[in-house]
């Protein structure tokens, strides 16, 4: 029983990976398609790359870089960590961690966007790797033609890289009892209003990619991808 559970857990993390990959990379839309039509092309897509996994070993090339790559999103993770960084009263570990976890979000977001719009891979990793946070989200936000930011989660934005940067770039400056107080009170604000930042990210990212059916359309794949196997017992 242990042995067929673990398959099955490998089987709905690769369905998973898969389907969220495909969508959140513009190849799979949504819009208000049905389930069964986005189920169809996402089964189309993903038995095209059989057939390309497959001719690629018949002329003993393995997998090659074309057919399939990999990235690792980290965001959950990070996510877990800064909420107990938080909870345990680290309040500048706290924000490094809410701090990076927003920027891997935002990279995603423009990166992908653009990738939809038609912009190579090279010209998008050139841009994220050269451009600081505040071009990302104003520049590089238009050119990647995403939602308008919300006034107040971009000034919480603004809060929370000031001290994440402050903590990571430390620079070892003495301060007066008044600027010590203030120094010590920064992390307070940054992160009062951090749930209205994270809802923001989450909202563009569900609106652009995903029509606000993202947790429907990931629970709805495992029930239609292999029927029974994926049933839950």
């Amino acid at each position: 029983m242990h042995d067929r559970l673990s398959d099955l857990d490998t089987k709905r993390l690769v369905v998973r990976v898969m389907f969220i990959s495909l969508v959140e990379s513009g190849r799979l839309t949504i819009r208000d398609r049905s389930i069964e039509e986005i189920f169809a092309d996402y089964r189309e897509i993903v038995s095209d790359l059989r057939e390309s996994l497959d001719e690629s070993e018949e002329v003993g090339n393995g997998v090659t870089p074309d057919v399939m790559t990999f990235t690792t999103d980290h965001r959950e993770m990070i996510l877990e960590n800064a909420r107990a960084a938080l909870s345990a009263g680290r309040l500048e570990l706290a924000c490094m961690l809410f701090g990076t976890y927003c920027e891997h979000h935002i990279n995603l977001l423009v990166s992908s966007s653009m990738e939809q719009l038609g912009y190579s891979e090279k010209t998008i990793v050139t841009l994220i790797r050269t451009s600081n946070l505040a071009v990302k989200v104003t520049a590089l936000w238009e050119v990647a033609d995403l939602p308008e930011w919300d006034e107040e989660a971009l000034k919480q934005l603004n809060i929370l890289t000031e001290v994440r940067n402050g903590f990571v770039h430390y620079k070892w400056k003495g301060m007066s009892d008044a600027e010590h107080s203030l120094r010590n009170e920064r992390p307070n604000r940054a992160l009062a209003g951090i749930e209205t930042l994270l809802s923001f990210l989450k909202g563009v990212e569900d609106e652009i990619y995903w029509n606000g059916r993202k947790e429907e359309l990931v629970e709805a794949v495992f029930r239609l991808a292999w029927p029974g196997e994926f049933a839950e017992t």
